[in-house]
């Protein structure tokens, strides 16, 4: 068997087993709760976070999500079978149901974005290496959870024209070259890393009001923007589910 067929295969099994999930005991998926309804922080576009479900599109001639992994696995069970820990799995699975069709599927070569693709329900159709975020004397692991306005932060670290904006100029190339594979019409799904959503979300979008995006990525929170005449127009954020105490 192929590794595309293989790849396949496991997300057949991973749709069978969200179907079943859908029944009455959702396990592990009912640790996760949407968030609070009520007033949200406001988009670039000017409306509330949200996960653009089959029922929200952008009406565009393109559209790429972008998703962070999901949850890994700690402690002794890291290194050993899968990378996504049990908790990882059900929160891509509960996020993958709203997300619709995708004409085509990227993946970095971490086996943590491999695994989350497929947790959502997706085959992957080709898994690349995608240069890391964190840039020495620049930005180190996880500075951005520390900075009061991350995405301020990482505009003003690009216009220096360091290492960080050639890491954001490269993935931003990577994303143009994901959605310009399908159609018009349809969309792409880039799984990738925080630390590197977040610069070249600045870097797809400069003048957009950077300050209105809020937190970095979590596990599994994304993006979908719209692309159009060859260049990205619009971005909404979406916030994964948050675990239940």
């Amino acid at each position: 068997m192929s590794a595309r067929s293989s790849a396949e295969l496991i997300s057949s099994l991973v749709r069978a087993a969200r179907r079943r999930a859908a029944s009455p005991g959702l396990g592990l998926l009912a640790t996760f709760r949407r968030h609070p309804a009520g007033p949200t922080r406001r988009s670039a576009v000017g409306e509330g976070h949200q996960r653009p479900g089959r029922a929200h599109r952008f009406d565009a001639v393109r559209w790429l999500e972008i998703r962070r992994h999901s949850l890994t696995k700690k402690g002794s069970g890291r290194g050993r079978g899968s990378h996504l820990s049990a908790d990882g799995v059900a929160l891509a699975r509960l996020v993958g149901s709203e997300l619709g069709t995708f004409t085509y599927v990227l993946t970095s070569t971490s086996p943590r974005t491999i695994e989350t693709a497929l947790a959502l329900g997706y085959a992957v159709d080709d898994a690349i290496d995608m240069p890391s975020g964190y840039v020495p004397d620049e930005v180190g692991h996880h500075d951005q959870w520390t900075w009061p306005q991350p995405y301020v932060t990482y505009a003003e670290l690009i216009e220096r024209g360091g290492g960080l904006a050639a890491v954001a100029r490269a993935h931003r190339e990577i994303w143009t070259e994901a959605i310009m594979a399908v159609p018009e019409g349809s969309g792409a799904l880039v799984v990738s890393h925080g630390g590197c959503i977040e610069p070249t979300l600045v870097s797809c979008l400069p003048d957009n009001d950077h300050s209105s995006w809020g937190a970095p990525f979590g596990h599994c929170d994304g993006a979908r923007l719209e692309f159009d005449s060859g260049r990205f127009t619009q971005v909404r954020l979406c916030r994964a589910p948050i675990r239940s105490a």
